[in-house]
């Protein structure tokens, strides 16, 4: 998704927003990272839970979601009778006012609202067993599906929706005051900015990441 800088990004008359950047990543990215990271790999990532410029950086947790008709609205467990055909001259076919920013090969639509739970930011404490607090968001949007169902798609319905979706490298580790260190730390030859930058962490009360990453790979 784009980072959306603007503070209340003006909208079109269905709601849209006019900056390419704050229509955020599409429904259809969206809903196949969620279902394919937590549902099938059990892995987290994280989304910027905003849409505009503020950033609020936070892990996924779990989701839980129903199909709706996007024409009569009414909710469905069942994706065939949810789906609303478009774009194939069918008498009585669903008047669909975002026809003209649709992808061309659309053939069907499905309304879907989920319900998106993550984790929350504590307060700094040095306590430990700290409890993890989780905060839910409800998405509500539609995909956009090919002769073949597969999502190919879609359209946000709801104000707020995720900016931006990211995962941690494997080897990221995070840094802290002072950690500019690159590379192996020999910890029996400890330079002297390194120890200059384990000061300026104990002045925060926080460990040298960098002597942190040795000892993790020592104890290996």
């Amino acid at each position: 998704g784009g980072r959306c800088n603007l503070k209340g990004p003006a909208v079109d008359e269905m709601g849209r927003s006019l900056e390419p950047d704050c229509l955020d990543n599409n429904p259809g990215t969206w809903h196949l990272a969620i279902v394919n990271q937590i549902g099938i790999f059990d892995r987290s990532f994280v989304m910027d839970a905003t849409y505009d410029y503020q950033v609020w950086n936070q892990p996924v947790y779990g989701y839980e979601y129903s199909y709706y008709n996007v024409q009569t609205k009414k909710e469905s467990k069942s994706i065939e009778d949810a789906k609303v055909q478009i774009n194939q001259g069918l008498p009585n076919e669903y008047n669909d006012e975002r026809k003209n920013v649709r992808t061309p090969q659309t053939k069907s639509l499905v309304g879907i609202n989920m319900r998106v739970t993550y984790a929350m930011e504590n307060s700094p404490t040095m306590a430990e067993h700290q409890e993890t607090t989780f905060s839910s968001v409800n998405f509500q949007y539609d995909l956009e599906l090919d002769s073949q169902n597969n999502i190919i798609g879609g359209e946000w319905y709801s104000d707020n929706h995720p900016d931006f979706l990211w995962v941690a490298d494997k080897m990221a580790f995070p840094k802290t005051y002072g950690d500019n260190s690159q590379g192996h730390l020999d910890l029996n030859n400890i330079s002297s900015e390194a120890k200059k930058a384990a000061v300026e962490n104990a002045r925060h009360e926080l460990p040298s990441g960098a002597i942190v990453r040795e000892l993790f790979n020592s104890s290996k």
